[in-house]
């Protein structure tokens, strides 16, 4: 039993660790950049459909984020998030070195590990302290 509520108290640190870190990027994104210069930037960067890629990206990190916190439609912010992730990697980090380069900043393992993290949370839920096995222990 021991083990099992360890097993819960982890996943729920590391969903509210990784909602926050999702939270905080789409609020920079979505409040301090602003949609229309992050979308901006997203087209200098060659990403598709710049400025509709940067309202998926906020929503994604922002409300994606909120949701983990929750533990509330966890499967559904974390494959948003993941979709975010490797949009990031595949149209900005692809010709990056893994190990993040001290000069040029250049290198993708943050948006693999939290691409990854994302992932985990797609194959496992939101575990037993979330919104969602609250509300699947107390249907009617």
């Amino acid at each position: 039993m021991e083990n099992e509520i360890t097993k819960s108290i982890g996943t729920l640190i590391f969903r509210v660790a990784l909602g926050f870190t999702f939270v905080m990027h789409g609020f920079q994104k979505a409040f301090l950049i602003g949609p229309a210069a992050e979308g901006a930037a997203f087209a200098k960067m060659g990403i598709p459909a710049p400025e509709l890629s940067a309202y998926f990206t906020i929503g994604a990190e922002l409300i994606g984020g909120t949701l983990l916190i929750l533990g509330l439609g966890t499967r559904f912010a974390a494959a948003a998030i993941a979709i975010a992730m490797a949009g990031a990697f595949i149209f900005v980090h692809i010709n990056d070195p893994f190990i993040t380069d001290q000069k040029t900043g250049a290198g993708f393992e943050y948006v693999f590990v939290l691409g990854m993290a994302a992932i985990m949370f797609i194959l496992t839920g939101g575990g037993r302290y979330s919104l969602d096995s609250f509300f699947s222990r107390n249907k009617a």
